[in-house]
């Protein structure tokens, strides 16, 4: 059975290992935690980031990419802003081993969506992995759907048959632009319909900024040259709903936070909480936007300016109602 890497051993990561151990394979987990990948290959466990979740003998930590080159495939699990020096650190694997890029952001330097800036670094094939996916969930062996999004079709065919399970089911897509723009920009949204419920202006207006929000997040695909229609499964819509609707989203819960004031705008991961990639990838709307122009996003921008421009968002939100 062929052995398959994930770069990242964070919540999702192990999440992933875990459904797609399930049909035998052996599964590489790696950390930039040595203490994380001893504690995988000592107790199963990985108690840092997905706690109470046993893995199985053949999903094994490793702190550094030594065994990289083995796998068959490789998938990229990182915060979204640590793409590039991972993408940096992979050039001792062959060239043909698909790269699936699971971080949902946009590069704060470049404006580059996560699968583009992969792109731009190896040359390999990449893809981008997307949808309504919980880890927790998935770690359970609940149901999930997930988009798989490549330029190739018999490459997506033979992946979607290497690593669906009963309970992981994959959606090949052939718009890569559709799904990678949809998972960064929807964890945006998320934070926005977060400060939307912490400065207190309930669920009907929520419902506002998701529904522009999402009209928004269409045109911006439409203009990269991606598929507007591609948003209305599960890279788009699917994931918007859990993210924006869901009260364990770490990113609608991080913008009550912020809106309430119990915590502070982080540029970079912190000690604040769990990694909420919507206000990072917000940090970078500036360079994003001068990618996008003409298009109109008041919505996202709104967003950006509540967490980088020190304006009130309640205020900001009541000029947006106006907003044809």
């Amino acid at each position: 059975m062929d052995t398959m890497g994930i770069v990242g051993a964070g919540a999702f990561g192990t999440a992933l290992a875990l459904a797609l151990s399930s049909r035998g394979r052996e599964m590489h987990l790696y950390s930039d935690l040595p203490a994380v990948a001893q504690t995988i290959n000592m107790l199963h466990l990985n108690p840092q980031f997905l706690p109470g979740i046993g893995l199985p003998l053949h999903c094994m930590g490793q702190d550094t990419l030594a065994t990289a080159p083995d796998c068959k495939i490789l998938f990229l699990s990182v915060p979204a802003q640590a793409i590039r020096s991972v993408c940096e650190s992979l050039h001792r694997i062959p060239k043909t081993t698909p790269v699936i890029v699971c971080s949902k952001g946009i590069e704060a330097s470049s404006g580059l969506c996560m699968g583009e800036l992969a792109a731009s670094l190896l040359p390999n094939p990449v893809l981008m992995l997307s949808g309504p996916s919980f880890a927790q969930e998935i770690s359970r062996g609940l149901p999930t759907i997930v988009t798989l999004a490549g330029e190739e079709n018999e490459l997506l065919a033979s992946l979607q048959e290497s690593l669906e399970t009963p309970a992981f089911r994959i959606e090949p897509c052939l718009d890569p632009i559709g799904v990678q723009v949809g998972g960064a920009l929807k964890n945006m949204l998320a934070v926005g319909g977060g400060l939307v419920l912490g400065a207190g202006l309930g669920e009907d207006a929520r419902a506002v900024l998701i529904a522009r929000g999402f009209q928004e997040m269409q045109r911006i695909v439409q203009r990269l040259g991606g598929n507007p229609d591609t948003l209305l499964g599960m890279a788009g819509l699917g994931d918007v709903l859990l993210t924006c609707m869901s009260n364990t989203s770490r990113n609608t819960t991080f913008g009550i936070r912020v809106a309430r004031r119990e915590i502070t705008v982080p540029l970079t991961p912190s000690a604040q909480g769990p990694l909420a990639e919507g206000a990072l990838t917000a940090a970078g709307w500036p360079v994003f936007q001068k990618r996008i122009a003409p298009v109109e996003t008041p919505i996202l921008t709104a967003i950006h300016e509540a967490l980088y421009a020190n304006r009130s968002f309640a205020e900001v939100f009541a000029a947006l109602l106006s907003h044809p």
